[in-house]
């Protein structure tokens, strides 16, 4: 009879990452034996964000896109620095994705494009810094650009899979359409302080403190789901495609009760890009309202026009004209351009005395003192309420022209990535997200010609919005090749494959967008590149 060896089973010690868990359980039931009730839940709720923030950072992603409007509500200060839930959770998130990518979880890195303007800036402010009065102010601004750039690269690579892309998506329309909601009820029940009213309502402002903000983070979301309303087309009516129109609605109710003509200004252009982008006939459209807008202004030049015209024109000018706030007196119908206008003229005097590299990073309230238009004009309100002069004025010409340029970068890069999609995959999810990206960084061009939208963390919303355009770009993972292209529920697939033989597809090289086999156009898609 054999004789059957038995050997002992070896006892396997827990992993690392079993380890911390573990610590954390620990901790948590700790701190609820301990703490009162409310600390106790609030402990409990922080240790499942960080778990699931460190564990499994795409999710981090979702969270921290609904952490973005609501992080200020319960911001605490550590000297200077703001540290709320968004910075919190920011701050997890890279630290996952990192920890993914030195253990090798992450098959592979995407920098992209991108990233070389935004360093660029990043050194022109550690240039302009090191002249600065105040080092700890300087540095306390140059971090907020660094978070955007780091949400950049993290939703870039942890958005390759179509699951994550989709929550995360999912995510930002949640978080605009819950404060479309609020600031609904903030404008019929009139809530909030006594100089936001208007007539017979109150100006929405929601969890931002001000209107003009709210709009502009509104108007950062807004244009991405009519784009994937009007540009994407998918097989079957998907929810996303559903909820994206839903949030079109609220979303455009809420700015209209923001009453913000900067964020007005802003989406009128983001509607031009999503038209333009979706189809021929309106780029055509758009390109002879061009032509004709720029007849009349040759006209005007010449003193051509009709006098009426003229007048009209006129008129509309003189509201955006620049002047000198000195002279003026703020009545209660002109204070908001008027201080507006102060604060312009002092960045701009800041901007003359330091051409090079500026007062220094963050450094605007500590130089504005000095450039205050007084008697009416004393407080420095946090910025010069216009993005480039006040970018100008801490960081010098070196600093705008960086600026400028990343600014460029996006834009231009985002076209290309819109151009290429439309030729692989017309009417695609993929292409859809890239033309509402384009238009909301539009949309905040303009915006921030009269407001600065890098606050109340919307720069880690930017930086989010950047990382879908990574993500759908270059850092989406392709299926393998001759693989089919498994699509989501209700949506096509996001990638055509090519065919592998000469059988199927006429030759190698050839694929379904080759003459022989025309890639089609899902439901007659409107969306063309």
């Amino acid at each position: 009879m054999a004789e059957v060896s038995r050997s002992p089973v070896p006892l396997r010690r827990p992993a690392a990452g079993q380890g911390r868990v573990l610590a954390v359980v620990l901790l948590v039931a700790l701190a609820i034996a301990v703490l009162p009730p409310l600390l106790a839940a609030s402990a409990l709720i922080a240790a499942v964000v960080f778990c699931i923030a460190v564990a499994r950072p795409a999710l981090g992603l979702a969270l921290l896109a609904l952490a973005v409007p609501f992080g200020s509500l319960v911001e605490v200060r550590t000297g200077d620095l703001p540290a709320g839930p968004t910075e919190a959770l920011a701050g997890l998130v890279v630290a996952g994705w990192l920890a993914a990518v030195l253990t090798r979880r992450a098959d592979r890195v995407s920098l992209g494009p991108l990233i070389w303007p935004m360093l660029a800036f990043l050194g022109a402010g550690v240039l302009s810094a090191s002249f600065a009065e105040s080092p700890p102010t300087a540095a306390k601004e140059l971090l907020r650009w660094a978070e955007l750039l780091l949400v950049y690269v993290a939703a870039t690579n942890l958005l390759r899979e179509r699951g994550s892309l989709r929550l995360a998506v999912w995510a930002v329309l949640a978080a605009g359409a819950s404060e479309a909601l609020l600031g609904a009820v903030q404008f019929f029940t009139r809530i909030g302080p006594p100089s936001f009213q208007i007539g017979p309502f109150l100006r929405a402002y929601g969890t931002f403190g001000q209107p003009n903000p709210y709009a502009g983070y509104l108007g950062m979301i807004l244009p991405l789901a009519a784009a994937l309303g009007v540009c994407w087309r998918p097989g079957r009516r998907d929810w996303l495609w559903r909820a994206s129109w839903l949030a079109v609605a609220l979303l455009g109710a809420a700015v209209a009760m923001s009453l913000s003509r900067g964020a007005w200004m802003g989406l009128a252009l983001a509607g031009v890009v999503v038209a333009v982008l979706a189809s021929r006939r309106v780029a055509a459209l758009v390109a002879g309202g061009a032509g004709v807008g720029t007849v009349v202004v040759v006209l005007g030049a010449f003193n051509l026009l009709p006098a009426l015209v003229a007048q009209r024109i006129g008129s509309a000018v003189a509201y955006f004209r620049v002047f000198d706030a000195r002279g003026v007196y703020p009545f209660p119908e002109i204070w908001a351009i008027v201080e507006r206008m102060a604060h312009w003229q002092a960045a701009w005097e800041m901007l003359v005395d330091h051409p090079l590299v500026g007062v220094g990073p963050g450094h605007y309230v500590v130089a504005y003192p000095e450039y205050a238009i007084l008697p009416y004009w004393k407080d420095p309100l946090g910025h010069a309420h216009n993005v480039y002069l006040n970018v100008g004025a801490e960081m010098g010409l070196i600093g705008l022209a960086a600026y400028l340029a990343m600014l460029a970068s996006w834009l231009w890069v985002g076209l290309v990535v819109v151009r290429r999609l439309g030729r692989a995959e017309p009417g695609g999810l993929r292409r859809a997200l890239a033309v509402g990206v384009v238009a909301s960084l539009a949309a905040a061009a303009v915006h921030n010609v009269f407001d600065n939208l890098y606050v109340h963390g919307m720069n880690v919303h930017v930086g989010l919005l950047l990382g879908v355009l990574g993500a759908v770009g270059w850092g989406l993972a392709d299926p393998p090749p001759g693989s089919p292209s498994p699509p989501g529920k209700g949506e096509q697939a996001m990638e055509r494959q090519a065919p592998t033989s000469p059988a199927e597809g006429g030759g190698r090289g050839q694929g379904l967008s080759s003459p022989q086999h025309p890639a089609p156009s899902p439901e007659g898609s409107r969306c063309r590149s």
